[in-house]
């Protein structure tokens, strides 16, 4: 059985973003670290302290914030200083063509995200699959689907309409990038065969 237009089209968006996902990521994380490093972000004061149901309160986030995963608990007069010079390092580092608060790894990510689901949906419409529209319930099966959507669909995919695909923001990467995405794409091109 063929795959839909439809969806070689998802799977194709999905290996678009996914590899600049993979891409971005690194390099949204240094970025962020080297902000990070000259800004010295503090946790909010309302995070210091914790209690657990009838347990004393317990001493939890104070000082320097040292991993981006926990900027979500900074102090929030720190807020906009801190993403300016984000923003700022974005732009040095390359990036343009989108608004200022956002970051190009969770706009890929998003996408990817999108992409998986309309992968799902157009699994669904083929005959005897109609009942796997329901995956996306089950994280595990959802991944396993998209794993074999892939297989399935990768003798279909063309490397030149992929490539074609915009990605949401301009990107004019320095070379230690360019050497990031090769590798992001070499990854990729492990596990699909082109047509």
């Amino acid at each position: 059985m063929k795959p839909s237009p439809a969806l070689i089209a998802a799977v194709e968006s999905y290996l678009r973003f996914r590899s600049a996902a993979e891409t971005l990521k690194p390099i949204m994380d240094k970025l962020t670290r080297l902000v990070m490093a000259e800004f010295r972000p503090q946790y909010d004061p309302k995070w210091a302290t914790r209690s657990r149901g009838n347990k004393p309160e317990e001493l939890c986030h104070v000082g320097e914030i040292t991993e981006p995963e926990m900027l979500c608990l900074m102090d929030e007069s720190q807020w906009n200083e801190f993403y300016r010079l984000l923003a700022l390092a974005k732009r040095a580092a390359g990036f343009s063509g989108y608004p200022d608060e956002c970051c190009p790894h969770l706009m890929c990510e998003s996408r990817m995200t999108d992409a998986e689901t309309a992968i799902i949906e157009e699994v669904a419409k083929h005959p005897g699959l109609e009942d796997l529209a329901d995956v996306r319930l089950y994280l595990n099966t959802q991944d396993e689907l998209i794993e074999i959507a892939l297989k399935w669909v990768a003798p279909h995919v063309s490397k030149a309409r992929i490539e074609a695909i915009p990605l949401p923001f301009t990107y004019t990467p320095t070379d230690a990038c360019k050497q990031l995405r090769k590798k992001a794409h070499a990854d990729l091109a492990a596990q699909i065969t082109w047509a």
